[in-house]
């Protein structure tokens, strides 16, 4: 990872012992902060469960999650677009992820891929270049939005269902070990409703993020909304392996 020493917190950071999205607004939209933070919980999980050695983190930006898995691997290579529209500083290797990956096969134990997948026109090449890169028993680390709005336009193309996943990670030659969803109809319900209260104006905006906090807070509602959330996530993570030869 590029200018290792100069990584700092961005879109997440860290609160006591737990990650979070960060307040900041230069660093994080504050409309999405909330389906950032369902996002991330996921994330936290598979990276804590499931990354380690050699570490891939495709479409990296400005590597968010850095601070996540840097305790699990023992080496971490970036890639990111040449025009990405993200800081470049830890970026190892510019390269269009619609296209072949210039890095050596069989050369990776984790490949992360968070929020890239919808940008991806040729998703069948990403597919099967990450299934190139990962060693024998690796891990892929994935995750896609399903209900967000439209954004880094006009590279935004797909919404992946837990059905499409599956189906394309059987096809790369990878084993699904597990998928799931973040958030819930509630959630999204929360998320549509901050969005149009920061259009407003930030003060009604934070309002509808506090309510929305305070909500996801109460048991009833947190059960009434994780029962519900198969059939309209936010998004999912999922985790699939490259089996031994």
């Amino acid at each position: 990872m590029r200018n290792i020493d100069l990584w700092r917190p961005t879109k997440f950071v860290l609160r006591g012992e737990e990650w979070a999205p960060s307040p900041d607004p230069r660093e994080l939209s504050p409309g999405s902060r909330h389906t950032s933070g369902r996002a991330l919980r996921g994330y936290v999980a598979a990276i804590r469960t499931h990354a380690r050695g050699k570490l891939l983190d495709l479409g990296s930006g400005k590597a968010p999650l850095h601070g996540v898995y840097a305790p699990y691997s023992t080496d971490v290579t970036c890639v990111d677009w040449p025009s990405s529209p993200h800081q470049t500083l830890h970026v190892d290797v510019f390269a269009d992820l619609n296209e072949p990956l210039p890095l050596d096969s069989e050369s990776y134990d984790t490949v992360l891929s968070t929020s890239v997948l919808e940008h991806i026109w040729r998703h069948d090449v990403l597919w099967s270049e990450m299934y190139r890169v990962l060693r024998p028993g690796g891990r892929l680390i994935l995750g896609t939005p399903f209900m967000y709005w439209l954004h880094e336009e006009p590279h935004d193309f797909f919404r992946w269902t837990r059905h499409a996943l599956a189906r394309a990670t059987q096809e790369a030659g990878l084993e699904l070990l597990e998928i799931e969803e973040f958030g819930s109809g509630v959630d999204v319900l929360a998320d549509v409703v901050i969005k149009l209260a920061y259009a407003r104006s930030r003060r009604i905006g934070d309002f509808a993020h506090s309510v929305a906090s305070w909500a996801g807070r109460r048991d009833a509602i947190r059960r009434f909304s994780d029962l519900r959330g198969a059939r309209l996530p936010l998004g999912y993570v999922m985790v699939a392996e490259r089996l031994s030869r």
